[in-house]
């Protein structure tokens, strides 16, 4: 499996006593739509381009300032269905990192107010789901027991910044995941005989 320097360095610092990092990587680069995010693009693209045709007709009109205003809040929530989330979305992976241990899965992304970690026991989790493409990147989505113990620390997220991440992850599921990973089935794999051997002790 590919490792990632610098997802080993972060997380070398967060394992606890005898615990044994197993793998740390993570997600592609880049902007990306996915799959499921087509149909809303499309959606977005009649509502984006009515939205900008109308406050462009408006402006170019003479209208009142009050006719401006009221169009104004559409095209800016075209802008962000169609642009504003997948650049955030992809900012959101650049700084994102993700870890397995013999006892934990973990995640790590740096955010204006620092450096936020997630992080849920193997024994808390009861599936793991494998997407995987020809080239092996692919996704790992898990359930856990209690959502909870998807438990946050360090940095606290703002209001707006939560509110631009729902956004960003609209068409997309809110279950913990490593999202975009090289060698995902070896992930996947590693995994299930690190959960294996942690119910064997």
């Amino acid at each position: 499996m590919m490792w990632d320097q610098p997802a080993i360095e972060i997380f070398r610092q967060e394992l606890e006593a005898g615990e044994r990092l197993l793998w740390a990587g993570r997600p592609g680069q880049g902007i990306i739509v996915r799959p499921k995010q087509w149909p809303e693009v499309f959606f977005f693209l009649l509502w984006g381009g009515f939205a900008f045709f109308w406050e462009a007709m408006v402006i170019l009109g003479g209208a009142p300032l009050c006719m401006v205003l009221f169009g104004l809040p559409f095209v800016l929530v075209g802008f962000q269905m169609l642009f504003g989330r997948f650049l955030f979305d992809a900012l959101r992976r650049r700084n994102s990192y993700y870890a397995v241990t013999d006892k934990r899965i973990l995640s790590s992304r740096a955010g204006p107010f620092g450096r936020r970690l997630q992080s849920a026991g193997l024994e808390d989790m009861t599936d793991v789901k494998l997407e995987s493409r020809p080239d092996g990147r692919g996704r790992l989505e898990f359930t856990l027991r209690d959502p909870s113990n998807w438990w946050t620390q360090g940095a606290a997220w703002s209001s707006l910044g939560r509110l631009l991440e729902g956004l960003a992850r609209v068409g997309m599921s809110s279950e913990p995941s490593f999202e975009m990973i090289s060698d995902a089935k070896q992930v996947h794999d590693q995994i299930k005989s690190a959960r294996s051997d942690l119910r064997s002790r």
